[in-house]
């Protein structure tokens, strides 16, 4: 009788409900509880790539940047793109010494002071001894260089692909180098 009401009691709930009911982040006191949907599968995410790697890489913020071999983490969790949620600005979920390699890529100048400081101290925290760390931040002389010369090859290239990648509306309406350059390297220059 029990398993036939347990039955019951499982298909009264519509696929639909029962998504939402999984998916739903609990928050308590303004912080997300540790036995929500994504923080759980982020957990299992760096227990996985853990247990099954011999030489851990850490990237912090991949978006959709997802590098083969690494723990991708970025403050947006996605399970679809196997990333967990690491916020740079607090204190990293991992033990000392856990990281060989720690990588990140235009992060590091969206952050506040202290939430730099604390990227910073945290990877040095989770850096193997003689690991490498590399953070990498917009060029402001690349952006010059990309508004005076945009015809080069190299500048025309990468204009088309971070209009193409960060400023699709703009990639949308018009396919000129010269209008596009603005847009690339306004985003840009918000970053700084």
């Amino acid at each position: 009788m029990k398993i036939k009401n347990k039955i019951r009691k499982i298909l009264s709930i519509s696929p639909i409900d029962y998504i939402r009911k999984i998916k739903r982040v609990i928050i308590k006191d303004g912080r997300r509880d540790k036995n929500s949907y994504e923080f759980l599968f982020s957990a299992k995410i760096i227990k996985d790539y853990l247990m099954n790697t011999k030489m851990p890489k850490l990237q912090i913020g991949c978006g959709t940047n997802i590098l083969e071999d690494w723990l991708n983490t970025d403050l947006y969790f996605s399970a679809e793109l196997n990333v967990a949620k690491l916020d740079a600005g607090k204190q990293f979920n991992f033990p000392n010494e856990t990281f060989h390699f720690i990588y990140s890529e235009h992060v590091f100048e969206h952050l506040k002071f202290e939430q730099a400081m604390n990227m910073l101290s945290e990877s040095y925290r989770v850096l193997k001894p003689n690991g490498y760390i590399r953070f990498a931040m917009p060029d402001f002389n690349f952006l010059i260089q990309l508004y005076q010369n945009k015809d080069l090859s190299i500048h025309s290239e990468y204009i088309k692909w971070a209009a193409e990648n960060f400023c699709k509306k703009a990639y949308n309406i018009t396919k000129d180098n010269s209008t596009l350059s603005v847009y690339v390297i306004s985003r840009s220059l918000k970053t700084i």
